[in-house]
């Protein structure tokens, strides 16, 4: 039961409540019945005036690298505009802006003749009480680095050679000129200027920026983008202020909150400011000013408004286990008022044991973990202290065998870095039974935190402690700010910490659009979060390191390297180092729809998950399943994309496919079974769900019976799975999607079609396609799962061990398969020990060329399983009037059981030992 109670105050529909930038404010009226112990929290959703198509996960963040809203006229001495870089309390944070400059460079579209190397850089800087805090600094930078053998000259991995600070004085100051003389030497490959500061506080205007020579400045002045002159663009770090709209709250005629919200890259996004209790009556009055200052601010609409109540007493019991296992443990969470506070423990179930007595040090949340006995109901228990008493109650303690399996969600993505909403999400999350992993994934857009926390890091690692609970970080960030806000293990490290896992790196090697030649601005953009990654490279994702810049002469592709050969072999090669390029140590964990989780543990990663609702689950498990336990890894899990799979969210349908999801990886072996987010907010197609409304408390509502049923019952067994499929040495199909091998796009052939024939076995699966379906009907399958007429499926990895291949009765290639030097005799020694081999002549080839492959142009060596006297022949042939080539001289067979039209043997049994291999002759 939740910890908490919402009531809605105002339901603006469509049109909602508009507040123009100090203008005037919106009023809401409501009748309250005021209650003791208890904490008020006012409840908001609404947005600013950008366009919706800005508020979503692609489009969104190109907001936070512009300048726009530090753009100023009101201060400018002689440029247009000067760049607003004032703060009105030293922050930890760095605001930066970057220009990069090619070298040689341009004067727009002409070369600057001659070539100097005595420079001047500049700026001219205004300030009013401008003052520095301990480590504080405002500043210009100008960084030059030479050209090298072997790195690209726009490449911006390692040091510069050369670094000229410009620093700002501080004090009050109007239009003082300040410069630097330097030297660029002419073997420079491309020179990072910046204007940077944190650690200070007061006013501060900067204008005319110059890096000159000659009588030529190459750096623009501040102003707007302009479209396809990129070259004019300075990228911004910090500087964005549209997701800040900055209000005045009053309660009663009392102020109760002034400061900036963040709203989220979506729709009506929702937040939160406390109402001190003794200023509510039984009518009340708010009112909302719009107060933001930067430049042309946005208006801003109001959609929901209404009070949450949560608990506020001295002594709080927040959540308690519903149930646990025999012999087990019962988790109780609980929030004291104060600081020091001494509670004492009373079981009255002989069934239930703990401490007698407990000291909080801190006021907050914490955990208690109470032994438990005998299977039960109702094991009652009171703590005490502060004059209070809370009751708590276990409803079942049940009989169980540890399986493993656990579940969550990682909702917390949409938690800004604090202790209040920290506690918050973890009070909601319990008391609702969520689950009992929780998955941490810091991203700026979602939660607006900016910098890293690691006091609440370190109270949330006490929690998860205490509360004997699984937890993992999916490492994130995405864009520049809030990009070193991952709290590694340095914070995060402790018992029940699973590691460090990353997600979709599978999208970025194999299946996501490649855009070479990307723009001057999105390049700086990926510059500075190179060097983010740089600054704090401990709680910053790999991925936003210079070692994910793959540097060609048509431009910088992003987090892989995808100038790939057409070859299976070395594309498969080439493609693992890309993977291991920016992988680290402790990123153990993978997640994402690819269905090559082999290469991603020829990657390094220890932990495979498989990330769901967008493709036809059961044959993805298939092929996870068969690579975790080929390398004996004794958990693997599913992470479910529920709110980006379909739409509408707010609809019976989708609930019983989310309910399936969980379900039925259950049943297909996962341990590890996650949401990937749904029930705090739902966002997709524009919609906009909060964790108040039908839609989140439907989708909670079957993660709260998954979890009440995976935590009352035992998973003792698996599928049996006597026939496999396999898996090709080199099959570059990733099944999100055809026609990309290994990341190379082009047609695929008819060895990658051969993975069709999985409908054989899963008849409602659409194999090798993405399913995205908003508008999805109510009443048709729509190939996110299947029906399984023949049995479960596993698909392991060709190249697997022996004993892999032992523990089925049958396998069969589908798909590309390499024969490599010992997998012909592997083959036969599965044969020969009574397992049945299915497979075509095709898949003992050797050609590795994509083209040859294609066009049917196989090589082959002398092997074990050619079955030929000789070298394998072909000759034309055809089968139902469909041309195929057939081999002329195979060995006589035990059984033909098809044949050509021409009557040559087609399909062919051989015996071999206490096996059969069952060999199409073509």
């Amino acid at each position: 039961m939740s910890f908490e109670r919402y009531t809605q105050i105002y339901n603006g529909g469509e049109q909602g409540t508009t507040v123009r930038p100090h203008g005037k404010a919106a009023e809401f009226s409501f009748s309250l019945d005021r209650k003791e112990n208890v904490r008020y929290r006012l409840f908001t959703t609404g947005e600013t005036a950008q366009h919706y198509f800005w508020k979503d996960e692609p489009d969104g963040p190109y907001l936070y690298r512009m300048i726009t809203d530090a753009l100023d006229t009101a201060n400018a001495i002689k440029d247009r505009y000067c760049l607003d870089l004032s703060c009105k309390r030293p922050e930890i944070y760095l605001k930066r802006v970057y220009k990069k400059v090619t070298w040689p460079p341009k004067l727009s579209y002409l070369s600057m003749k001659p070539l100097p190397t005595a420079w001047r850089f500049g700026v001219t800087v205004s300030a009013k009480g401008l003052t520095l805090a301990k480590g504080g600094f405002l500043q210009m930078r100008v960084d030059v680095r030479l050209k090298k053998e072997g790195v690209h000259p726009r490449s911006v991995a390692g040091a510069p050679d050369f670094s000229y600070v410009l620093p700002f004085p501080v004090g009050t100051y109007e239009g003082e000129g300040l410069f630097r003389e330097i030297e660029i030497p002419l073997d420079t490959a491309h020179v990072g200027v910046f204007i940077e500061g944190k650690g200070y506080h007061g006013k501060c205007y900067v204008e005319q920026p110059y890096l000159s020579a000659n009588g030529q400045n190459l750096l623009p002045a501040f102003t707007e983008s302009t479209a396809d002159k990129e070259g004019l663009d300075w990228v911004g770090q910090y500087l964005s202020r549209k997701e800040w709209p900055e209000f005045r709250v009053r309660l009663n005629g009392r102020v109760v909150f002034t400061g900036e919200i963040f709203e989220r890259s979506h729709r009506r996004s929702e937040w939160s400011v406390d109402l001190p209790a003794e200023l509510l009556c039984h009518e009340n009055r708010i009112t909302y000013e719009l107060i933001s200052d930067y430049h042309d601010p946005l208006p801003y609409t109001f959609y929901e408004i209404g009070v949450i109540e949560q608990p506020n007493e001295p002594l709080s019991v927040i959540a308690v286990s519903e149930a646990a296992p025999a012999g087990g443990k019962a988790r109780v969470l609980v929030r004291t008022a104060h600081p020091n506070t001494r509670v004492t423990l009373t079981c009255h179930s002989e069934q239930l044991s703990g401490k007698s007595e407990y000291l909080f040090r801190e006021a907050g949340l914490h955990g208690i973990l109470l032994a438990c006995g005998e299977p039960c109901n109702d094991a009652a228990f009171t703590l005490s202290g502060e004059g209070f008493a809370a009751e708590g109650c276990v409803k079942r303690i049940v009989r169980r065998t540890k399986d493993n399996v656990i579940t969550g969600t990682g909702d917390m993505i949409y938690i800004h870095q604090d202790d209040k909403s920290m506690e918050e999400y973890l009070s909601w999350y319990l008391s609702n039974g969520v689950g009992d992993l929780i998955t941490v994934r810091p991203t700026y857009r979602w939660a607006g935190t900016r910098t890293l926390n690691a006091p609440m890091w370190r109270r949330f690692r006490r929690l998860m402690g205490e509360l004997d609970l699984k937890y993992v970080l999916m490492a994130d960030g995405r864009e520049i700010p809030g990009l070193s806000t991952q709290p590694q293990s340095d914070l995060l490290g402790g018992k029940g910490f699973l590691g460090v896992q990353l997600h979709e790196r599978d999208g970025a090697q194999y299946y996501w659009g490649i855009k070479l030649r990307p723009t001057k601005t999105e390049e700086m953009y990926y510059d500075l979060e190179a060097f983010a990654f740089g600054e704090d490279p401990e709680h910053t994702s790999s991925h936003h390191s210079a070692n994910a810049h793959f540097e060609t002469d048509e431009g910088r592709v992003m987090f892989a390297d995808r100038q790939m050969p057409a070859d299976y072999r070395l594309a498969h090669e080439k493609s693992i180092k890309s993977l291991m390029r920016y992988r680290r140590p402790w990123d153990t964990r993978h997640t994402g729809p690819a269905c090559l989780f082999g290469a991603m543990a020829e990657a390094g990663y220890t932990w495979l998950g498989a990330e769901t609702m967008y493709s036809t689950m059961e044959p993805l498990l298939g092929f996870l399943r068969g690579v975790a336990r080929d390398r004996k890894m004794p958990t693997f899990g599913v992470h479910h994309a529920v709110q980006w799979s379909s739409t509408p969210h707010e609809s019976p349908a989708r609930y019983r496919r989310y309910r399936l999801a969980l379900y039925a990886s259950y049943m297909q072996g996962a341990t590890d079974i996650n949401t990937e987010e749904g029930l705090w907010h739902l966002e997709e197609y524009y919609e906009s769900h909060n964790r108040f409304g039908k839609a989140c408390t439907a989708h909670l509502k079957q993660q709260q019976d998954f979890y009440r049923y995976v935590s009352t019952h035992s998973r003792t067994g698996r599928f049996l799975s006597p026939f496999a499929l396999l898996h090709g040495r080199d099959d570059g199909v990733h099944f999100f999607g055809k026609n990309c091998i290994w990341g190379v796009r082009r047609p695929q052939s008819a060895a990658e079609d051969g993975w069709d024939l999985l409908t054989a076995f899963y008849p409602k699966s659409l194999p090798g396609k993405s399913i995205y379906r908003h508008a999805c009907p109510e009443d048709l399958p729509q190939g996110y799962h299947s029906g399984t007429p023949y049995g479960n499926l596993d698909i392991i990895p060709a190249n697997g061990k022996a004993s892999t291949w032992s523990a089925h009765r049958a396998l069969a290639f589908l798909g590309y398969n390499r024969l490599a030097e010992g997998d012909a005799e592997q083959m036969l020694s599965y044969v020969r020990k009574g397992g049945k081999l299915l497979l075509t002549r095709a898949h003992l080839t050797v050609t590795t060329d994509m083209d040859a492959v294609r066009d049917g142009k196989l090589e082959f060596t002398e092997n074990v399983m050619n079955f030929a006297n000789g070298m394998p022949i072909f000759a034309q042939s055809t089968v139902n009037g469909a041309p195929v080539a057939v081999c002329t001289n195979a060995k006589k067979p035990d059984r033909v059981l098809a044949l050509a039209d021409d009557g040559q043997p087609l399909v062919c049994a051989y015996r071999v030992g206490r096996g059969e291999v069952i060999l199409f002759n073509t």
